[in-house]
């Protein structure tokens, strides 16, 4: 985008980047602190390939430069405000929606993408898409930059209304700094990204503050978390919604039905999850103006999203569902909605956990597997940088701790697929668990195309 008469520190700018490799010629450099650099060793590479002024923040330590050097009390705040300004402050002129949540961010976001019903923005997990057309975007919550350069787009390209998931580091990293939220959702908090915020507290803190926020400007939570009854105590005007607000509540393989007060509500998502992530979209299409009629026309068209338990059939009579669940409580949720599908028959669990994260919650799943499902095979994820069968012995350990212990450790996901649907018969339930609609596998740094959906037709195909 070309923007001549922009400025930061008095110095005219055509470009934003905290990338010392994308710096061109009238680049503002931001230069941030990473968790093992300082954004400073690349100021003068930044400052070589054409940029006019470098912002950081207070006492770092900045080389002799020809530039103008802007100190700031935090770099990644200035950033995202510098990049709203940048993209004519045009985040302004719509509804943003945010979803934050340990699970159910995705479905909500494409929820309201079908309630709202008129051209709306989704950006999340699956990438930046105006209707079927995706732009480009590599993170949940892109960086500020991007961030503002999708909504650029969006609203050249006509958007008034863009759902958003709000993932608990874009806070953190004050990603969204600046964007005011139409309306702002809490789906659910359970362990995820120890990793990185240590303890259960402090990642509950960043997303219960974010709601709070005055930013917000109507809260939707969910009265059926604990971390959501801490929001609605300590925010009167928050809207709550509830799964035990519901009657005639019916919980199907293809979809479930229900009642709120009068209104009666279809939906073609499986599982008692989808029926909690339907509510909250309800609240909030109701919050935003829209009207019940609409809403229940719209509500039962809605197809299953990408990834999140999505069903296949094979042709032996047992289903397979595949689904990016990677936390306890995401895994939890759904093996018990596998387990009312398959009933009396056989559920067979296919996970890993990644490597590089949250170390904590790979027992735990072990354990969960073990107790929800009758067979677990255990297997990779995206290891990264750690060695799988490390990881899958952790979490072996959680399924020894268990009373069911049928269980066998296959490294390789594919054979590890193929291994639990060689074993599965008519009325069983295979679930794929971890990936959902992830297209690579990332192994020691490198990235291979790896598709748990396309692995499962290629069986089918090879023995039929």
């Amino acid at each position: 985008m070309s923007n001549s008469s922009f400025k930061i520190g008095g110095v005219e700018v055509t470009h934003l980047t905290h990338d010392s490799r994308s710096v061109q010629k009238g680049s503002c450099f931001f230069a941030l602190k990473g968790g093992t650099t300082s954004g400073a060793m690349y100021v003068m590479q930044a400052v070589s390939n054409g940029a006019v002024i470098i912002v950081t923040n207070r006492g770092a330590e900045i080389p002799d430069i020809p530039v103008p050097v802007l100190f700031v009390d935090d770099v990644r705040e200035a950033m995202a405000l510098s990049a709203k300004r940048f993209y004519k402050n045009v985040v302004d002129k719509m509804d943003i929606i945010g979803v934050t949540g340990t699970n159910g961010k995705t479905t909500c976001t494409y929820i309201m993408r079908h309630l709202v019903g008129k051209r709306v923005g989704v950006v999340g997990t699956l990438g930046a898409y105006v209707g079927d057309q995706k732009l480009e975007c590599n993170l949940t919550t892109p960086d500020p930059i991007q961030l503002h350069e999708i909504f650029y787009k969006m609203y050249n390209m006509g958007v008034r209304t863009v759902a958003m998931e709000v993932s608990a580091h874009a806070i953190h990293y004050r990603k969204v700094a600046g964007i005011n939220f139409r309306v702002g959702m809490f789906t659910n908090l359970t362990q995820d990204h120890l990793d990185f915020f240590g303890t259960m507290e402090d990642y509950a803190k960043t997303k219960v503050d974010y709601m709070l926020g005055d930013r917000v400007q109507s809260a939707v939570v969910n009265a059926d978390d604990k971390y959501g009854q801490e929001i609605l105590t300590a925010r009167k005007d928050a809207v709550a919604y509830s799964i035990n607000d519901t009657s005639y509540l019916e919980i199907g393989q293809n979809g479930s039905s229900f009642h709120l007060g009068r209104h009666r509500f279809d939906l073609q998502l499986a599982g008692r999850f989808n029926v909690s992530n339907a509510l909250a979209c309800v609240t909030a299409a109701r919050a935003i103006g829209i009207s019940w009629r609409k809403i229940k026309k719209r509500l039962a068209t809605v197809q299953p999203v990408e990834g999140r338990f999505n069903i296949l059939q094979h042709p032996r009579g047992f289903n397979i569902v595949i689904d990016y669940a990677h936390t306890p409580d995401g895994l939890e949720k759904v093996l018990s909605t596998a387990r009312e599908i398959c009933g009396g028959n056989k559920l067979i669990s296919v996970f890993g956990c990644g490597g590089n994260r949250d170390k904590g919650k790979r027992e735990i799943m072990g354990a969960i597997s073990g107790k929800l499902a009758d067979f677990t095979v255990v297997t990779s994820d995206n290891p990264r940088d750690e060695a799988p069968l490390a990881i899958m012995y952790q979490i072996e350990a959680g399924i020894k701790s268990s009373d069911n212990v049928n269980y066998q450790l296959v490294e390789d996901r594919m054979e590890a697929t193929y291994f639990a649907l060689d074993m599965a018969t008519a009325g069983d339930v295979v679930v794929l668990a971890g990936k959902g609609a992830e297209t690579t596998q990332e192994i020691a740094g490198v990235f291979t195309p790896y598709i748990d959906a396309e692995i499962v037709k290629d069986y089918i195909a090879k023995v039929n």
